[in-house]
């Protein structure tokens, strides 16, 4: 009894952000555009531009398990196009945060993007066009890279957490073992600092 009452009130809440999803599209291509952040700091998001791709990572998992599988596989095709694939790269096998950014300038996108993938590929992959699922490995195993060069300070717990659980995710799909390694090894170090600093911080969050 218990499970099925999780098992719905996951449900309706994939069917709400699905909706809040779909109201958030531009009516002319059924997109998510960016809007650029209004705080009085001025960061990268200040200058956000073209399509929101986090968010559209977001809206693939809702509307593919909400049924929507046709706008899903669209919205996946877009978010793999702004991966950042050239191997010379910064950010190589990180993500835009938004389409019109020249290289992916917040490098904590991938590890809010990689879930979105895992869970999409582990509980609705056969519902994915098998060419782009193909195309969906091969990100997962690039954001690996991304997340090992992403440099993230141990005060910063919230990505920290993150990119651990995205190599975790990297590995499960993929059945890859270096990034279940490296995601143990580095929880350790970091579970150290935080055990002589004697108290769990939180950066710029």
């Amino acid at each position: 009894m218990l499970e099925k009452d999780f098992e719905s009130r996951r449900q309706d809440l994939f069917v709400r952000a699905s909706q809040e999803s779909l109201a958030r599209c531009d009516p002319k291509d059924g997109i998510i555009h960016s809007v650029k952040y209004a705080g009085k700091d001025h960061s990268m998001h200040s200058r956000a531009a073209g399509y929101d791709i986090r968010a559209m990572a977001e809206a693939a998992c809702a509307w593919m398990m909400s049924g929507n599988e046709t706008r899903a596989n669209l919205a996946i095709e877009l978010i793999l196009k702004n991966q950042d694939m050239n191997p010379d790269s910064l950010t190589w096998g990180n993500f835009k945060w938004h389409s019109d950014w020249p290289l992916a300038l917040d490098p904590n996108a991938v590890s809010f993007i990689v879930p979105q993938l895992w869970y999409l590929d582990k509980y609705a992959g056969a519902k994915i066009n098998p060419e782009l699922r193909i195309k969906l490995h091969t990100a997962l195993r690039n954001a690996c890279d991304a997340i090992m060069a992403h440099c993230c300070t141990f005060l910063y717990t919230n990505i920290v957490l993150l990119n651990l659980a995205s190599l975790l995710c990297i590995a499960d799909r993929l059945d890859w073992e270096r990034p279940r390694l490296l995601a143990a090894w580095a929880f350790e170090e970091w579970r150290n600092r935080i055990g002589h600093l004697g108290t769990l911080p939180e950066y710029n969050c």
